[in-house]
């Protein structure tokens, strides 16, 4: 344990993780549900204009108030601050990232039960029940309660394993016949240890009962970028990189 008894530290296969507090989850969660609000009417649907631009500058002076706009990367400074952001600006982000990344913030304080790994998050019901203009959000904040650093590492290595596993079956289906044996050999070897180690389900990667070699491009990409969006944000959580837009993905 750290002297600091905001960071929890775990020496984990020669890794050590030093949980974020609770309270800083939760300011990174308000911006990427601010940030999926805003997502969701910028591309000029469901709102008209006069409410799309009432509704971000709604979004981008509540942070302000409530203290939280230090924390927004450039790239969101810049895009909250643009009533009307140009194609390119808006091909950075991504509403099913950034819900995936909110879905892991808000499990890891306790606002989901539960992250399904071959199920795309569920947030309508979260969404609605946060913070937002212009709610304070200083008490709610410091209400906020960690999972047992344990499982936030576990769900951590979860996602970790899934992104390989997705990333995986391009080698795979590449590989010469000798060197896809090879392959198949350590996905079952890692499976089995992501069984045994409680960080994969009973089934191991399979989606929905499928096996991912049955996935079509489409399916494994949709996928994988909600495995990457969980494991930057779990990454994140557990003190990985210094601000939301450097954190590592390979650990």
């Amino acid at each position: 344990m750290t002297q600091d008894a905001d960071r929890e530290v775990l020496a984990e296969d020669e890794m050590e993780i030093n949980l974020r507090p609770a309270p800083d989850i939760g300011r990174r969660l308000l911006i990427l549900a601010a940030l999926a609000e805003y997502l969701s009417f910028a591309d000029g649907t469901g709102a008209n204009p006069a409410e799309r631009a009432s509704s971000t500058f709604d979004l981008r002076e509540w942070l302000r108030a409530e203290g939280i706009w230090p924390d927004l990367t450039q790239d969101e400074v810049l895009l909250f601050a643009d009533g009307m952001p140009t194609g390119a600006e808006l091909d950075q982000f991504s509403v099913q990232e950034t819900v995936e990344a909110l879905a892991a913030l808000a499990w890891a304080v306790r606002l989901l039960p539960d992250l399904v790994a071959d199920h795309p998050a569920n947030v309508d019901t979260l969404i609605p029940a946060l913070p937002h203009p212009w709610d304070p959000a200083a008490t709610w904040l410091q209400g906020l309660v960690l999972q047992p650093l344990e499982e936030i590492a576990a769900q951590r290595e979860s996602a970790e394993l899934w992104t390989w596993r997705l990333l995986t079956e391009d080698d795979l289906r590449d590989a010469f016949a000798t060197e896809q044996a090879e392959l198949r050999e350590v996905i079952r070897e890692v499976e089995r240890e992501g069984r045994a180690a409680g960080v994969l389900p009973r089934g191991g990667f399979r989606v929905q009962g499928r096996d991912i070699s049955s996935l079509n491009l489409t399916e494994r990409n949709t996928l994988l970028a909600a495995s990457l969006a969980r494991l930057r944000a779990l990454n994140w959580a557990c003190g990985y990189g210094d601000r939301w837009d450097d954190v590592p993905l390979d650990i």
